[in-house]
């Protein structure tokens, strides 16, 4: 019994993982940031925003 409660967790914590989208992080969707020097990146939204970058749509 004890098994087949380790087994299902673990499955639980796999397919966990395996939540997050394409293009999303746990900071955040992933944006184009242009910074105040103009070179651009893709990085998480909440990122661009504390390095005081502007998001690119």
């Amino acid at each position: 019994m004890k098994s087949i409660i380790v087994f299902f967790v673990s499955l639980f914590f796999a397919f966990g993982a395996s939540a997050y989208s394409v293009g999303s992080s746990a900071t955040g969707p992933l944006v184009n940031c242009e910074f105040q020097d103009g070179s651009v990146k893709y990085i998480p939204i909440l990122i661009c925003k504390h390095s005081e970058g502007k998001v690119i749509r």
